[in-house]
C-alpha cells in the first residue's frame, strides 16, 4: 500500500505569519509575508545554495533536501532531521513555483508551520512583510 500524502499550499490556504514582540514583551505584533503577484522563478540550483548556507548557519539542525514525487508531480523538499511532527517539510513546485506543506503536519502545528513558512518566504522570495494588527 502507497501513501499519498496530501499538500496544502502555503500562500492560498495556508498564510504565512509570525508573532513578534517590541519592548520586552509590551507590544506583540503580528506580521504577514505578501509575495509578490509575479515573483520571479526559483531553479533548483539556488535551491540547493539555500539549504546549503542553511546547513552552514545551523549545523546541528540537520538541514538537508531532495526530490520528491507526489501524485505525478516532482517536488523540492527542504527538511530537518530528524523528521517528524516538530519538523515540517516544505514542498516546493519547481514548474509553478507554489509552495506546499503536508497537511498531516498542519493539523498538528499549525502555528509553527505557518512560522516555517514565513521564514522561508522572507529568504527566498520577493514580496513584503506587512504589520497586520497589534495583538
Amino acid at each position: 500500500m502507497v501513501s499519498v500524502v496530501k499538500l496544502i499550499e502555503v500562500f492560498n490556504e495556508l498564510e504565512a505569519k509570525a508573532t513578534s514582540t517590541a519592548q520586552n514583551g509590551k507590544y506583540a505584533y503580528e506580521r504577514v509575508f505578501i509575495p509578490r503577484r509575479y515573483p520571479k522563478p526559483l531553479d533548483k540550483v539556488e535551491l540547493i545554495k539555500y539549504v546549503e548556507s542553511l546547513q552552514k548557519k545551523y549545523p546541528k539542525k540537520g538541514f538537508s533536501w531532495s526530490f520528491r514525487r507526489v501524485k505525478g508531480r516532482w517536488y523540492f523538499v527542504i527538511r530537518r532531521k530528524p523528521a517528524g511532527y516538530k519538523n515540517p517539510s516544505l514542498y516546493i513546485d519547481l514548474h509553478d513555483g507554489r509552495w506546499y506543506i503536508p497537511a498531516s503536519y498542519v493539523r498538528r502545528k499549525p502555528k509553527l508551520c505557518s512560522f516555517i513558512a514565513f521564514m522561508r518566504a522572507q529568504d527566498l522570495l520577493e514580496g513584503r512583510v506587512k504589520t497586520v494588527r497589534k495583538l
